[in-house]
């Protein structure tokens, strides 16, 4: 996190796992990239924007589906 201004704050994600199966052949990768922000228009109400992208690649004789995935989130905030 990062507070740029009082009342504005940025979020950086990055992500990766490896699994390896056990008496199968197959090993996955995943990458997880994400980037938000947040504005606090007051002590209780706030908006949040934000973006995330996840990257899935299978590998071996039994692997599973390769898939991306992009999503983007609007989300408005309540602290009581």
């Amino acid at each position: 996190d990062h507070e740029l201004l009082r009342n504005l704050i940025l979020t950086g994600q990055l992500g990766y796992g490896h699994d390896s199966y056990n008496a199968i052949d197959r090993t996955d990768k995943r990458w997880n990239l994400g980037v938000s922000a947040t504005y606090l228009m007051n002590r209780r109400v706030g908006v949040n924007v934000g973006f995330n992208h996840f990257d899935q690649k299978s590998d071996g004789l039994q692997q599973g589906p390769d898939f991306k995935v992009n999503r983007a989130t609007l989300a408005l905030i309540l602290q009581y």
